[in-house]
């Protein structure tokens, strides 16, 4: 990789801080619905819509550094980083589907069309809609599950490293009991960690992707490729 490739890398991570700390607040600016009636107006919420579209775009920015966060742990640990990255694009790519259903077929469709459809049309989009977030639950538990163990994997590879990247890898391991405690919160009776969560989330992850940014900047410049000077030309 270049320099310039770790540096585009770097961008990404700290923006996928900024998109991080959005999810957290965005979702605190406008009131939970109540009630299957509001539920559906939601496609007309444009605080809602754009949090759902913040989520996208986060996924980029995050897997883009987390790329090459894997490339420079590879040279140290390549089970680890090899492993940690396909788990990692496993959330990616779980909650990027997820996040697309729920933009394109449950508000631009479902709840879009049910104020107009007939009745008979309206029991069906019912059904769809009250479905829905159990099929969501699912596919959350599986993108959690690859995010837990990808940052795990990250961040056993580099906290035995030198530096910020010892940082780096604590704060990818300080997201394996966050996550959890997210898991048990949200698939188990067990609610004692839920407002440990509420004030760790948007505390540790948006700082734990900017150090992630300042590291893959400072590491790019270190591990850019230079041509070898001794190498005659084609």
């Amino acid at each position: 990789m270049t320099a310039t490739s770790y540096r585009v890398a770097a961008v990404a991570a700290i923006l996928s801080a900024a998109t991080t700390f959005l999810l957290w607040l965005l979702p605190r600016l406008y009131a939970s619905p109540q009630g299957f009636d509001e539920i559906v107006q939601l496609h007309q919420n444009s605080t809602y819509l754009a949090r759902l579209w913040v989520n996208y775009v986060h996924i980029f920015f995050a897997l883009l550094a987390y790329a090459a966060t894997a490339v420079l742990l590879w040279r140290r640990s390549p089970a680890l980083a090899g492993f940690g990255l396909i788990c990692l694009l496993l959330w990616g790519f779980v909650e990027l589907i997820g996040v697309s259903v729920n933009i394109f077929a449950v508000n631009s469709a479902w709840r879009a069309q049910f104020d107009t459809a007939s009745p008979e049309v309206q029991a069906q989009l019912r059904v769809l809609l009250l479905g829905f977030p159990a099929v969501w639950d699912a596919l959350f538990f599986v993108l959690l599950s690859g995010f837990l163990v990808g940052t795990f994997c990250f961040g056993v590879a580099a906290v035995i490293g030198d530096g910020l990247e010892r940082w780096v890898g604590l704060l990818f391991l300080l997201a394996v009991p966050l996550t959890l405690a997210i898991m048990l919160g949200g698939y188990t009776s067990v609610t004692v960690f839920d407002a440990v969560v509420s004030w760790a989330y948007p505390a540790l992850q948006p700082i734990s992707r900017v150090v992630l940014g300042i590291w893959l900047w400072r590491e790019g410049a270190n591990n850019s490729f230079k041509p070898n000077p001794l190498r005659g030309s084609a």
